[in-house]
């Protein structure tokens, strides 16, 4: 998890309702998906760049605006070494357009936005709009960087609001920032910053004209404004996050891409907002799919979410300020011989999961589902048992939980507080304890005598 840049995480929220998608991953697991756009899946390219962005969720998807000049994907180095979209900047128009969906047009929002600026402010101040519309002039949304007031620049209808902060020389590095800006219908509410909580900025009302419905600059016309950088995520919602869903949210891409404004030795994270401890280094770098449920300090939750095959659902006992969140390491899966203590014997998932526990018990449901995590249905005569270690560098141990079996998913019903604690699980398949020598020794005898007895009284009846 290393990075020459620290990138950024925006979350402007600002609502239209839209029926939540079912899928195997936390951002649908939230609900209201719009569109989501990563740089990791649904991206056509040509000898001229980009020239297709597909979402992940429903029908959206973004063309080229330049027939012969699109951003480059591009998949090292970046963050993380995940791949992104690079967007030249300056008057290069290699933007993209939405087709069909236009984001933000009057009612509330909100956005997930992972972006890295790599140059410095331009004589204008402006450096460039990630995210912007084709109205032109004052009336368009223009969502981006600037010099003046540092960090993000957003700019909406006739208006212009940016988060406080420092910018930095334009020779150094371009930080990022983990952020969240939450907007209702006709003000920016809140904004929390790497974990910090600033000030209102103000906000403007948007207009219907300030659709959101360009990736890479604000329009055509203006392009000394389009974005130098990288583009790795965006998620549209059709509805504003309550403070859990963005919490788990933000947790889910500053592990991926090695995000936030608090540094762990070599790793980037959220500081106080961070509830996801497996993206470590020391913890072995769990860092993809990461999912959790969880509640926050004011009530708000999220009860059940899952990826890779393995899901949490919370059924009781879940308090203010208490999260169970889980990652994992390996984009394959299969049924292996198991990496276990000496006295057992059996196979396992492939994929393990580190599970991060914060707070007091909870109650859940901790499932594997073999579909979602791209097996084959198990045998029916197969047993299941929940394994745990405490790092990579240990085996696993069976833990005494009874599952429950429903077609291919096997699901454990437990407390957290009766778990071993933070740490690595997985699904163990027909695993059982091995004999002590000495007791295969006892029963070798033991068969011996038997054999030795019945062959006396064979003999004595022939007599």
């Amino acid at each position: 998890m290393f990075s020459h840049f620290r990138w950024a995480v925006l979350v402007f929220a600002v609502a239209i309702f839209v029926s939540s998608s079912a899928s195997a991953q936390l951002i649908t697991s939230i609900g209201g998906v719009e569109g989501w756009f990563r740089g990791d899946a649904g991206v056509t390219t040509d000898a001229f760049g980009v020239s297709q962005w597909n979402t992940q969720v429903g029908t959206d998807h973004a063309l080229r605006m330049n027939a012969t000049l699109g951003p480059m994907l591009v998949n090292s180095p970046t963050l993380n070494n995940q791949p992104v979209l690079r967007f030249s900047g300056g008057a290069t128009n290699d933007d993209l357009a939405f087709t069909g969906v236009a984001h933000g047009n009057g009612n509330d929002f909100s956005l997930l936005a992972v972006v890295q600026p790599t140059a410095g402010p331009d004589v204008g101040d402006t450096i460039g709009f990630f995210l912007g519309s084709n109205a032109g002039g004052n009336d368009s949304t223009k969502l981006g960087f600037w010099n003046q007031g540092g960090g993000f620049f957003r700019r909406v209808a006739n208006g212009a609001n940016q988060v406080p902060g420092t910018w930095p020389a334009a020779a150094s590095p371009i930080p990022g920032s983990a952020a969240y800006l939450q907007r209702n219908s006709s003000n920016i509410v809140d904004s929390v910053v790497d974990g910090v909580a600033l000030a209102d900025p103000g906000g403007v009302a948007i207009t219907q004209t300030s659709q959101i419905n360009r990736i890479g600059g604000p329009e055509n016309s203006a392009s000394s404004q389009n974005f130098p950088g990288d583009i790795a995520e965006l998620v549209f919602f059709g509805d504003t996050l309550n403070t859990a869903e963005r919490t788990l949210a933000m947790n889910y891409l500053s592990a991926k891409y090695n995000i936030g404004g608090t540094q762990v030795g070599a790793d980037n994270t959220l500081g106080s907002d961070d509830r996801y401890a497996g993206d470590l280094t020391s913890n072995g770098n769990f860092d993809q799919g990461v999912f959790g449920i969880g509640q926050a300090a004011d009530g708000s939750s999220l009860t059940s979410s899952l990826d890779g095959g393995m899901s949490l659902t919370a059924t009781g006992g879940l308090d203010n300020d208490e999260f169970v969140m889980a990652g994992f390491k390996v984009a394959t899966n299969a049924v292996v011989a198991g990496n276990l203590n000496p006295q057992l014997a059996g196979d396992q998932w492939q994929r393990e999961f580190f599970v991060d526990i914060s707070g007091g018990n909870v109650d859940v449901d901790l499932a594997f589902d073999f579909s979602d995590g791209g097996l084959a249905a198990p045998d029916p005569s197969d047993e299941f048992s929940l394994l745990f270690r405490t790092d990579e560098g240990s085996p696993f141990d069976q833990l005494d939980f009874t599952p429950l079996v429903s077609g291919d998913t096997v699901t454990f019903s437990l407390n957290t507080g009766d778990l071993p604690g933070d740490g690595i699980y997985t699904l163990g398949v027909n695993v059982a304890v091995v004999p002590e020598p000495h007791s295969i020794a006892i029963w070798c005898l033991l068969g011996l005598i038997s054999t030795g007895i019945a062959w006396r009284r064979t003999r004595a009846r022939v007599v």
